[in-house]
């Protein structure tokens, strides 16, 4: 079972490989950077609404730009890929893309990732510990990697981060 998952997993990254997911890590790190100063961090829904209709929609904060005339400074300032980062950001304020892809692995794999997990950090790794299964799902240095400890080796490394968030982003992750 745990192979099949895993070569699952290393076809479906190789096929889409060449796109890239928005990134809640890289929006909050573009968001604090360029906006908190006048927008609060977090963005707060009931205290500025008006940002977080940019929640999910880059064009929100494109129109912004052209609209709000203390924020024409900033048109031209972020490509399309930070501007869907923010508005990935603003959506999921709370989250990193790390939980993004473990809560995504949980509900699409649970034969294998059941159970309440234990989350942690050690050498490195952000990690989901599954006692039910006995298996580990990480992320360092932006790769996702699975442990199975009754296996020897290593912690397998399953592909980029960013791979995966295309999986996950359209089912709502």
């Amino acid at each position: 079972m745990k192979t099949v998952f895993l070569g699952g997993m290393a076809l479906l990254v190789l096929w889409q490989s060449d796109v890239q997911a928005a990134s809640v890590d890289n929006g909050r790190h573009v968001f604090e950077g360029n906006c908190a100063v006048c927008h609060g961090t977090p963005p707060d829904n009931l205290i500025r609404p008006k940002v977080m209709i940019a929640a999910d929609n880059p064009n929100a904060i494109r129109n912004a730009f052209n609209i709000q005339p203390q924020m024409s400074f900033l048109n031209g300032a972020f490509t399309d890929s930070e501007l869907r980062d923010i508005a990935k950001y603003l959506a999921k304020p709370t989250t990193t893309d790390s939980d993004r892809l473990f809560d995504w692995g949980q509900a699409t794999y649970p034969e294998l990732l059941s159970g309440a997990p234990l989350a942690g950090t050690a050498l490195g790794y952000y990690y989901r510990y599954y006692p039910i299964t006995n298996v580990f799902v990480g992320t360092q240095n932006r790769d996702v990697f699975f442990y199975d400890p009754s296996q020897p080796g290593d912690p397998l490394n399953l592909g980029s981060m960013d791979s995966f968030l295309l999986l996950a982003e359209p089912a709502g992750y």
